[in-house]
């Protein structure tokens, strides 16, 4: 989804101030502390800037489970498996 340098996970009741360290910048557009504990976002900046993001259920593959909160692209390769019903995501060998 265009130029961006990393991907990083906010799940539920993240706050705004722990979003931007992440990022490393405030994110101007940031939609609000995502309140549903079915949804997720990926958010994926460049440098400065957010270039892209999506809002995700949980259930279609968790990404609150993986190990860490910011990928860089080259390491934003996943598997899924099922766990009691649930799709997890893992981060690929």
């Amino acid at each position: 989804p265009g130029d961006w340098a990393r991907m990083v996970v906010v799940c539920p009741s993240i706050p705004e101030d722990q979003v931007a360290a992440a990022l490393g910048f405030t994110w101007d557009g940031f939609p609000g502390t995502v309140e549903d504990e079915g949804e997720a976002l990926l958010v994926f900046p460049d440098d400065d800037e957010v270039v892209t993001w999506a809002r995700v259920e949980r259930a279609d593959g968790d990404p609150c489970g993986l190990p860490a909160t910011t990928y860089d692209r080259d390491d934003t390769v996943f598997t899924v498996h099922e766990d009691d019903g649930r799709l997890v995501l893992t981060p690929a060998a």
